[in-house]
């Protein structure tokens, strides 16, 4: 029999402040000063990316129609940093309850063109007491083929669905299916590119492309791991219509020992300022190591719903995830709810709360369970 042994709620108080190089106060530095807009042109609720967002970014942070500027034509480096203090309450079901003020940590951003068809992103995390992580840091050589329709990109570069971005998701919750090894940061080189219907604001069918291959994983690499799975080839294909998404992705890792299959597919759809995203994540893995699961393929699976209402300067979201672990990792499989609300007092100040009930299920956690009750 199974059954939940934990169920924490946390309460997670996080602010966002973002100090900006000499500009105007109403715009995220990288890119708001190339388009003279506020940050709301390009994103739907900061971080997560709007259409015309998504649209800049792959097509290497240039508006359409456009050349990037020589590095001695940029008049000055357009550069962000932002900083996230955060407070979490664990209430547990034993009643070892527990309060967090994780350290403050700062992460830069830059982002710029490098040449007419060359352009340039990079993110870098620093931790107090911890240190520095690199983010995802690469350079772009734009229109390989046409304007945007190819482009190859090389670095440290981000695994996903460009609207199901776990790195700019509002919710400040990861996305279960990351357990899995879904939406990894990695090190290898992509080509890329986006099929647009015609002039700006057309409602035609936008299609876009991302394949790749991958060395390793970034934080395997950090860690000097020697990890079974490294390499891996992937492909990701997303269609827009009328502001309605929908994508599907593919990616396969090789190993000495084992192979993992990753799909995944996901839709994004829009009404009345309502923004309801439904995945489904599934990953495979043929084993040949006596070691793991007795020799025996591995299969797991995450479903997730995330509803988030943007208003004015506020944000209020609602997701579920529901992942069957299968063994891929130790606490078992995995019930979650996450309800959040942010409020924009300034367009670079962000205060926001989240309250997360997380039930984990594991055999051995049963057995334990039924252990004390005896």
């Amino acid at each position: 029999m199974r059954r939940p042994f934990t169920l924490p709620l946390l309460l997670a108080l996080t602010l966002t402040a973002t100090w900006l190089l000499p500009q105007e106060a109403d715009a995220i530095p990288a890119f708001a000063r190339q388009v003279k807009q506020k940050c709301t042109y390009c994103h739907l609720a900061f971080p997560k990316l709007n259409e015309f967002g998504i649209t800049f970014k792959t097509n290497g942070y240039r508006l359409q129609g456009t050349k990037g500027k020589d590095v001695w034509q940029i008049p000055a480096w357009p550069v962000a940093a932002v900083a996230t203090i955060e407070g979490i309450w664990d209430d547990h079901r034993d009643g070892n309850d527990t309060l967090t003020i994780e350290q403050p940590n700062v992460k830069v951003l830059w982002g710029t063109n490098l040449g007419p068809r060359i352009s340039t992103f990079g993110e870098i995390e620093v931790e107090r007491g911890v240190g520095a992580d690199i983010g995802p840091t690469f350079l772009q050589i734009n229109d390989l083929v046409g304007e945007g329709e190819l482009n190859l990109k090389v670095g440290v570069l981000e695994v996903d669905f460009p609207f199901l971005a776990a790195a700019r998701d509002i919710l400040f919750d990861p996305y279960a299916a990351e357990e899995l090894g879904f939406f990894p940061t990695v090190v290898g080189a992509e080509l890329n590119g986006q099929l647009l219907p015609g002039e700006e604001g057309d409602e035609g069918l936008t299609v876009r492309y991302f394949a790749g291959v991958t060395l390793d994983r970034l934080d395997d690499i950090a860690a000097d791991s020697q990890s079974d799975i490294s390499g891996s080839a992937y492909a990701t294909v997303s269609l827009t219509f009328m502001d309605q998404k929908i994508a599907a992705h593919y990616q396969h890792q090789a190993g000495d020992n084992a192979d993992d299959d990753r799909w995944a597919i996901a839709a994004e759809l829009t009404a009345m300022d309502v923004y309801l995203t439904v995945a489904y994540f599934d990953v495979s893995r043929d084993n040949d190591d006596p070691a793991v699961n007795d020799g025996d393929s591995l299969d797991a699976r995450d479903w997730m719903a995330d509803l988030i209402y943007p208003y004015d300067d506020f944000v209020i979201g609602l997701r579920y995830d529901q992942l069957d672990n299968a063994g891929f990792f130790d606490q078992g499989d995995l019930v979650k709810w996450t309800a959040h609300a942010s409020w924009y007092v300034r367009p670079t100040v962000q205060l926001g709360v989240a309250v997360r009930r997380s039930d984990y299920q594991t055999e051995a956690a049963a057995s334990a369970d039924m252990d004390d009750t005896t």
